[in-house]
């Protein structure tokens, strides 16, 4: 009971308080006060760089049967750095209209480099490919949730793939701050 307020007082301080990463039409954004620095700082107070170092590290290597997040170590700097790729299989379902839903898996790399207390947590190279069985192989066009004034128009869509990256994060900065790979927030994954 007590680790299940724990969780649900995490969530609403993440929820309140959280940075994000923003879904746009020319990709994922950091949403920071400096639109320069294309990362969000997870505090996370009390852990050393290198406890940091060892939990993310834990992590990425962890096998989590239950997820479709798919994590493989890609490079590291003992104590300093840990970068991961990471693939989700159905991440997207795009309404193209006429009834026809196109579904896409996503791919994207994560960067982690730490300080006593904080976590620097940057995502590049998100891309999304069609999945579809009877289409050809497709990056999906960012620039498709949006109208040619730039207005959005797929709002599902993008709520979606907001959603996704918010989770990840709220995921992510739980795993740091207790310490134990492989835990998972099951809402909305």
């Amino acid at each position: 009971m007590k680790k299940l307020a724990l969780l649900c007082m995490l969530l609403i301080a993440s929820l309140c308080f959280a940075q994000k990463f923003e879904v746009t039409a020319t990709g994922l954004k950091a949403v920071n006060e400096d639109p320069t620095k294309n990362y969000i700082v997870l505090d996370i107070p009390g852990k050393t760089a290198k406890e940091l170092y060892e939990t993310a590290f834990k992590y990425t290597t962890a096998k989590d049967a239950d997820s479709q997040l798919k994590k493989y170590l890609s490079d590291i700097t003992p104590d300093e750095q840990v970068s991961f790729k990471c693939t989700e299989k159905s991440m997207l379902h795009f309404k193209a209209g006429f009834g026809t839903v196109l579904v896409y898996d996503g791919e994207f790399t994560v960067q982690l480099n730490f300080k006593d207390g904080r976590a620097r947590m940057e995502i590049q190279d998100f891309t999304l490919t069609s999945s579809n069985k009877d289409l050809p192989e497709a990056k999906f066009p960012f620039h498709a949730l949006y109208n040619k004034k730039g207005e959005l128009k797929k709002v599902e869509e993008k709520k979606e793939l907001d959603g996704f990256f918010s989770n990840f994060v709220i995921n992510l900065t739980y795993v740091l701050k207790e310490g134990k790979a492989g835990v998972e927030v099951k809402e909305g994954w």
